[in-house]
């Protein structure tokens, strides 16, 4: 949304997408990665191949419907793996996404070095909706 945001039609890098762990894994460079966007049905690369945008618009309503997926939990008991996430969490509903978010240091970005440190925890669900 930042990219979106910044240009006024609403274009994105493809070097910001290109810099996604799942994309590099799969494409190796910029040209290619543009001429597999271009073969989607909800994205227009630009003319010179460098930017890439939604076909119809993020709307103020995408992105409350979007907000109203995402639930925050912290100080959770017990393991906070991945495994143990997804058995709590799908109990309740279709979980698409768990991401575990360290606390910062207070001195600047990172995982806290305190062992008292508890993890926040960010669910993005779509089964939990109106729960956030």
């Amino acid at each position: 949304m930042r990219f979106i945001s910044k240009d006024p039609q609403g274009y994105v890098p493809i070097s910001v997408i290109a810099g996604f762990k799942k994309i590099k894994a799969l494409v190796h460079n910029n040209p290619m990665l543009a001429a597999a966007l271009r073969t989607s049905s909800k994205l227009v690369v630009s003319g010179d191949g460098k930017r890439v945008k939604r076909r119809h618009p993020f709307t103020e309503s995408d992105m409350q419907e979007f907000q109203s997926r995402i639930v925050v939990a912290e100080n959770l008991p017990g393991d906070p793996s991945y495994q143990n996430l997804m058995k709590i969490f799908s109990a309740v509903g279709s979980v698409r996404t768990i991401r575990t978010c360290y606390p910062q240091t207070p001195n600047g970005p990172g995982p806290a070095t305190n062992r008292s440190a508890k993890l926040d925890m960010l669910f993005a669900n779509k089964g939990l909706k109106g729960m956030s």
